[in-house]
């Protein structure tokens, strides 16, 4: 079982309110590949695809982003995507 490595990692990101936006991470190793979205720390219920889609921006929505990637094996996370909106 070969670990996840992430290839491409969530950027800093500036949204539109009212317009969409997604996240996106990369990995590889050993599949299938679980993926658990975090805002501020708190993972996101509805968080838990390679992509993250937020169809409607809001000021709510600023914050730091991560995302953990796991398979069978073992896990990697990364905490540097910073969604900042305007109006």
């Amino acid at each position: 079982m070969i670990p996840p490595t992430i290839t491409s990692k969530p950027r800093n990101i500036t949204g539109r309110e009212g317009k969409r936006l997604t996240l996106r991470v990369a990995a590889k190793g050993s599949k299938p590949f679980s993926y658990q979205w975090f805002k501020d720390g708190d993972a996101i219920d509805y968080g838990t695809n390679r992509l993250f889609n937020i169809p409607n921006v809001q000021a709510a929505d600023a914050g730091v982003y991560a995302v953990r990637v796991s398979n069978a094996g073992a896990f990697q996370e990364r905490t540097n995507a910073v969604l900042t909106v305007t109006p």
